[in-house]
């Protein structure tokens, strides 16, 4: 893909008539307008910016030869607003935008009348590195967008949520699972609560937050795991839910006393910590259907192990996926309980209920336990199945929903295992 850089005159330019932002067009007039009509104020927007601070210039426009004209294959936006802002005449279809054209054009600024460019022979040369800017992530191959948090760290915002998470993560109270899991704009409402920052002992320190109770702010943000919103959406009822969090039963991890400022994991001005208590040790925990099933071959086992990979999935790209995931798996839960059920000439309560006791019966303490933590019995089964196909909301309990796959795993090894 031979190429050259060149900087060419705007006038030398022109649109591209087959954008693929509007159907093809038959004149750089029409083009204009199909781009106008297109994005007008994002248009307009990046008219401004570049009239004040010129092109970027980590950022070439892709052009192509047809014939003996450059076409644009790739920075039409940016073509568009430049030959607006030099012939703002090409507006007129749209008058309020022209308007706009003209008192961006009475502000200090000027207009760039040459533009560094990548010059590829023809289309289908350059269509690579068009796709690469236009496709998204594309597993890494394109441009890979910021999530809120990493704008927030960019924007250098002191997040009140942001900064307490990273301080339980600093010190090691919280995972990366467990942040991962809590939704930040959810956290910095609860944390906004006056009543709840006296509770939780925050302080404003500089441009930085202090903890002064970092025990009862990681018991907080665990409990926030997996929660919407409308839990802690006013004063009272945050103040309710955080009043719960710190009652609920838990070993507090090491070093959890004493007035923590996020960033620096330590007391601010040297002072002592509250004291500290030894690190809860967690038993190790179970894989998805408490670990791995040998079934007959077939489409039982085709699907379990098509839930098992969405799982392998969800845990490995979990940082870029939304907390709602978590419901396609306990959809595909559901789904892999259905088929059984069907496969084995019952209905799915029959399935769920005749299985469950010698299922459950089947499994070690410690997955009897993960069932009972999770409130997941013989009453109740058929019901958190249901739950998974028909009530979002409440389906994004990803301990649940981890739960659900142990006992279906035992109940699959007794309707579909292989013999020994």
């Amino acid at each position: 893909m031979k190429h050259q850089e060149l900087t060419v005159k705007v006038t030398d330019i022109h649109l591209d008539q087959e954008n693929p932002r509007f159907p093809p067009v038959n004149s750089q007039r029409e083009a204009i307008d199909a781009m106008l009509a297109d994005k007008k104020a994002n248009i307009v927007t990046l008219a401004l910016d570049i009239y004040q601070n010129g092109l970027n210039p980590s950022s070439r426009l892709i052009l192509f030869k047809s014939g003996s004209h450059f076409v644009d294959g790739d920075g039409n936006r940016r073509l568009t607003a430049l030959k607006i802002l030099e012939t703002p005449s090409l507006a007129d279809a749209f008058p309020k935008l022209r308007k706009r054209i003209d008192a961006i054009l009475k502000r200090p600024g000027s207009v760039p009348t040459e533009v560094g460019c990548v010059v590829f022979s023809d289309r289908n040369t350059a269509r690579h590195w068009i796709s690469i800017n236009h496709g998204g992530e594309q597993d890494g191959r394109g441009h890979i967008d910021w999530n809120a948090e990493q704008k927030d760290r960019f924007e250098r915002k002191p997040s009140l949520g942001l900064e307490a998470l990273d301080l339980l993560t600093h010190k090691g109270l919280i995972t990366t699972d467990d942040k991962a899991r809590v939704n930040k704009s959810t956290l910095d409402r609860l944390l906004s609560y006056k009543e709840v920052k006296s509770n939780l002992s925050i302080s404003k320190k500089g441009d930085h937050f202090a903890f002064g109770n970092v025990d009862h702010l990681r018991k907080v943000v665990l409990n926030l795991r997996g929660k919407a919103v409308d839990e802690v959406y006013t004063a009272t009822k945050g103040n309710k839910f955080v009043q719960e969090a710190i009652a609920s039963p838990g070993t507090a991890p090491a070093d959890t006393g004493g007035n923590s400022t996020a960033g620096s994991g330590n007391p601010p001005n040297g002072e002592p910590g509250q004291g500290s208590r030894s690190r809860r040790i967690k038993k190790p925990s179970l894989p998805v259907f408490g670990g791995k099933l040998s079934l007959k071959t077939g489409h039982i086992n085709n699907l379990y192990r098509d839930v098992e990979s969405l799982h392998d999935f969800y845990q490995t790209e979990r940082s870029r996926l939304s907390a709602d995931f978590i419901v396609i798996i306990r959809m595909f839960l559901r789904m892999l309980a259905e088929t059984a059920a069907k496969d084995a000439k019952k209905d799915l309560k029959d399935y769920l209920t005749e299985y469950f006791d010698a299922a459950k019966k089947s499994l070690d303490q410690n997955a009897k336990t993960t069932l009972s933590n999770q409130s997941v019995n013989k009453d109740s089964i058929v019901k958190l199945f249901h739950t998974g196909a028909h009530d979002y909301h409440n389906s994004k309990n990803e301990e649940q929903a981890f739960a659900l796959s142990i006992i279906l795993g035992a109940m699959l090894v007794l309707s579909h295992g292989k013999q020994p």
